[in-house]
């Protein structure tokens, strides 16, 4: 439930409230072909939803759904190759929902959407391994991608106002190579990857493609000290990213330092990190949409000290290879 209050008087007062009930169920099946591993299974969600705006219910909808998984993994060393195919939702956050206006500046406005449908997502993985490399590629193809949108307010044009809404589609093509070595007490891993975006949104009357690639470099580096301690320094670079549809967030760096140690058999690890050491994360955006362009520039302290324990009771592990029903939800919140 939100609630919005403008005492100034430049958006409406709005009260706004969102219920929803879910049941899921699900059925997995794994079993073993000497070196080739067969896992499938399907998930069943069934999802109400209400929403009530001002005393008005603006939604009352109830949907179904289920959704597939088939993973193949065949293992022959030095080799592994893996293959997996699902289809997945992902529903929008209740921010998205909502119905209320947020105040930005006197020109913008900012609302949800409680019409906006779930995204629905069809993905295929391959895994390609041997010795210290491993290679990974998927293909995202998505329905009803949600995304920004702009426009101008009617009968008064200065002002603006950003929603949410659902475009037709998006496909997305990722590639990321990583390589492990190890000499002697330096231990580096060097990741390369891209993603290459399928999307057009309209702008100025026109179709303008945002279809640029997107680089993605990880350097990562373990120095083994006397004594087991480990020293790391990581190095990471994200290009130009074009997600949610119509949004570019423009590239940023940041350099990592740690020393890590374990005690009592590797129970319990001590770290001490600093993170972005040089203070180069910088959050820049740009949205282009309709007959609108938005330009946005965060800088958040970046820079802080930590120092993590992490104690483990036992070794066991979950062997269940499936997804929580409501760790979607959880995320939402």
């Amino acid at each position: 439930m939100s609630y919005t209050h403008n005492q100034e008087n430049y958006i409406e007062n709005n009260s706004y409230n969102n219920d929803e009930t879910k049941a899921a169920g699900f059925i997995n099946y794994n079993t073993l072909f000497k070196n080739l591993n067969l896992q499938m299974g399907v998930r069943y969600e069934s999802v109400y939803s209400k929403s009530v705006s001002n005393g008005n219910i603006i939604l009352n909808k109830n949907y179904q759904g289920f959704y597939p998984n088939l993973s193949l993994n065949y293992t022959a060393n030095p080799f592994n190759i893996g293959l997996e195919m699902s289809r997945k939702v992902q529903r929008p956050s209740f921010s998205l929902l909502s119905g209320n206006n947020y105040y930005v500046n006197r020109f913008l406005t900012e609302k949800g959407n409680p019409y906006i449908k779930n995204e629905d997502i069809y993905q295929c993985d391959f895994l390609f391994k041997y010795k210290m490399f491993d290679f990974t590629t998927n293909y995202i193809y998505t329905v009803n991608p949600i995304g920004y949108i702009m426009d101008t307010v009617p009968n008064q044009s200065p002002q603006s106002y950003m929603t949410y809404t659902n475009y037709q589609k998006y496909n997305e093509l990722n590639f990321l190579l990583t390589g492990n070595f190890e000499w002697k007490i330096w231990k580096p891993r060097i990741t390369l990857g891209l993603t290459q975006p399928f999307f057009s949104v309209n702008y100025l009357g026109k179709e303008l493609n945002r279809n640029t690639a997107s680089s993605f470099f990880q350097f990562y580096n373990d120095i083994v000290l006397p004594k087991k301690y480990f020293f790391s320094v990581n190095f990471m670079y994200n290009g130009n990213i074009y997600r949610y549809c119509t949004v570019e967030k423009l590239a940023y760096k940041t350099l990592d330092i740690a020393l890590k140690k374990s005690f009592y058999n590797d129970k319990l690890l001590l770290q001490i990190q600093m993170k972005d050491l040089f203070k180069w994360i910088q959050y820049k955006q740009n949205v282009l949409t309709n007959n609108i362009s938005f330009y946005k520039e965060n800088k958040f302290e970046t820079r802080y000290f930590e120092i993590y324990l992490n104690y483990r009771f036992n070794n066991y592990e979950k062997k269940y290879r499936g997804k929580n029903a409501d760790s979607d939800d959880i995320r939402r919140l």
